[in-house]
């Protein structure tokens, strides 16, 4: 995804669930900056991030599979807010940690809603 290249300005809306949280950190901010630049002027964009504030974790077997792994990364729910505000022309509209499913408060994810600041 990080390659992904598209004109300035082309969508009202993005989406990345459950995608960012598997880039490295440094990357994490590359795609928001990207978001930035893709968004229509008040444009919205719905991303989550990992709760957790960790370099990376891999499970090397992910779901049992050898052939398969897992990545993780994130700057974690406490600082996503001030690093978001870093971006140029983003703007945190809703952040809040939300269980991954009702009743469950094992895994939580940083769910924000972003949004193209209009220029004027």
């Amino acid at each position: 995804m990080i390659c992904l290249s598209f004109n300035p300005c082309s969508f009202d809306i993005i989406i990345g669930l459950y995608t960012l949280i598997h880039l490295p950190r440094s990357e994490q901010l590359l795609m928001l900056k990207k978001i930035s630049l893709w968004l229509k002027p008040g444009g919205l964009a719905l991303v989550n991030f990992s709760k957790e504030d960790t370099e990376a974790d891999v499970i090397e077997e992910w779901l049992g599979r050898e052939e398969g792994w897992m990545f993780w990364s994130g700057y974690g729910a406490d600082n996503m807010p001030r690093l978001i505000q870093q971006v140029d022309g983003l703007e945190v509209v809703v952040g809040e940690l939300r269980p991954e499913d009702e009743g469950s408060a094992n895994v939580e994810s940083y769910w924000v809603i972003l949004r193209k600041i209009p220029t004027h």
